[in-house]
């Protein structure tokens, strides 16, 4: 049964101008427009008018046995009756689907209940924590769900891969500095759409959201397509062609402390040594033991400069073992022994160190893991005496925090001109290595890296193509 009733609404309505910003904001009561009003006054802002509004409008209301009440209201008597004969017809012919819930929530609303629910208890650096803040940020979030279509997704897509989006300012906080995002890869979109697809099809089998589809499925939008790039497959190289090109060139840069129109050079003998020999490896390990070697200095300098310089050489030099403070070579150099996530290595106890007669190992329980998983870790000959050096001064065996490695790490790849090296690729490297130098099967290696999904672990081997054609003539033989 329909009824339709005609109805009218109060409304108040507050206008505010200033030299920057207008805005106009629409309450339902006088109440809440008048705390907006203050709030407004209170940041600086003159309130130009208070309006009350007078609207009217028809009230649809359909009820039948078996079906919840459906209230809905229209500007028009033919609209509200279209609706109620739609309703009703939908009803009588076993086709109605409840869409008040889809009405009332917004994807923002499904991604925070995701977050609560589902990613309940995960660390605050979770990925798709970190992902779901960041959407949350982005107007399609506040689009109601039974209002949200694939093109709105797709517009998403596409400002995500070219970059640009400036996020909106609050106008209450108008210190706010602008932010504006970056270009991506499209893999990293294609994370963020497989995770918005996962959350609405949750919702529509779990949370009483029902659509007719899912806007965000691979179904209804397309995902970016692979390209060159998309996945990591850096390693550690041989040489580091670009420090040697810089100390050919016989102008260093120098990033700190530097004075206008002076030149400035390496150290001679550090010139020779990074001549001689080295690849990325020893070099990133020279810069993370000793980084006042890779300071560059004046090019033209006093006698009295001269004379400090030699007298500073002089001196005795500090082992990078017995230095204090954090021990950044020890942090890169087990990385790539190991193949440890960086939160797993700050967050090694030295109760998780283990050894045997066949050799010492690592047992790492499952809240320090990524995939909260225990996993056991052996250690090679390399990775023993690493640790034989770290100074038992806590629980922890490399105590610093994430912020102080991320700075050194940086830093370190500067002194040495090491271009697009992060630290998680350490992980790649390690992870080759396992396949390049060990004989063990890939399950082991899995096991060891914590690698879960086979893919995952594909994606991390990047073996060279000469040991590849090295192994391929010994089967040969």
């Amino acid at each position: 049964m329909a009824s339709i009733t005609k109805r009218s609404y109060s409304s108040w309505q507050v206008s505010a101008k200033d030299s920057t910003l207008k805005i106009k904001k629409t309450f339902l009561s006088k109440s809440a427009a008048l705390d907006f009003a203050e709030q407004l006054e209170a940041d600086g802002i003159a309130v130009a008018k208070l309006a009350k509004t007078e609207t009217m409008a028809w009230q649809a209301r359909v009820r039948k046995k078996g079906f919840p009440e459906l209230i809905e209201t229209f500007q028009t008597k033919s609209e509200a009756e279209a609706w109620s004969v739609s309703r009703e017809a939908e009803m009588h012919q076993r086709k109605f689907v409840d869409y008040r819930e889809a009405e009332r929530n917004t994807l923002a609303d499904l991604m925070r209940k995701y977050a609560s629910k589902v990613l309940k208890g995960k660390k605050a650096d979770h990925p798709d924590l970190v992902r779901i803040h960041k959407i949350c940020r982005h107007p399609i979030t506040q689009i109601p769900m039974h209002m949200l279509q694939p093109s709105d997704v797709a517009a998403y897509r596409d400002q995500r891969l070219e970059g640009g989006f400036v996020e909106p300012v609050d106008t209450r906080k108008l210190s706010l500095a602008l932010r504006t995002w970056s270009p991506i890869k499209g893999a990293t979109v294609k994370k963020e759409m497989e995770l918005i697809s996962r959350i609405i099809s949750i919702a529509m089998r779990e949370w009483n959201i029902h659509l007719p589809f899912n806007p965000a499925s691979g179904k209804h939008c397309t995902r970016p397509e692979a390209q060159y790039g998309d996945e990591r497959n850096r390693r550690l190289e041989d040489r580091a062609p670009e420090i040697l090109e810089q100390v050919q060139a016989g102008n260093v840069q120098r990033s700190r402390r530097k004075v206008k129109d002076v030149e400035y050079v390496l150290d001679p003998e550090i010139s020779a040594l990074l001549q001689a020999a080295g690849g990325e490896q020893i070099n990133l390990l020279r810069a993370c033991r000793y980084p006042e070697w890779f300071r560059p200095l004046r090019k033209e300098v006093t006698a009295a400069s001269l004379r400090s310089r030699n007298l500073s050489k002089a001196k005795p030099k500090i082992k990078a073992r017995e230095r204090k403070g954090l021990r950044l070579w020890a942090i890169v150099s087990f990385a790539i022994e190991t193949g440890l996530r960086r939160g797993e290595m700050l967050a090694l106890q030295w109760q998780h160190l283990h050894h045997t007669k066949d050799g010492a190992y690592l047992l790492l329980p499952a809240a320090i893991t990524k995939t909260q998983t225990e996993r056991v870790v052996p250690l090679s000959l390399r990775a023993e005496r690493i640790l034989k050096t770290q100074p038992k001064a806590s629980e922890l065996i490399f105590n610093s925090n994430y912020e102080a490695v991320k700075t050194a790490y940086r830093r370190a790849k500067e002194k040495v001109q090491i271009q697009d090296l992060r630290m998680h690729d350490l992980r790649h490297e390690a992870t080759s290595r396992l396949y390049e130098r060990t004989d063990l099967r890939e399950s082991e290696i899995g096991a060891i890296t914590g690698h879960e999904d086979d893919r995952s672990r594909r994606r991390y081997t990047n073996i060279r193509a000469a040991h590849q054609v090295k192994r391929f003539h010994e089967s040969r033989k």
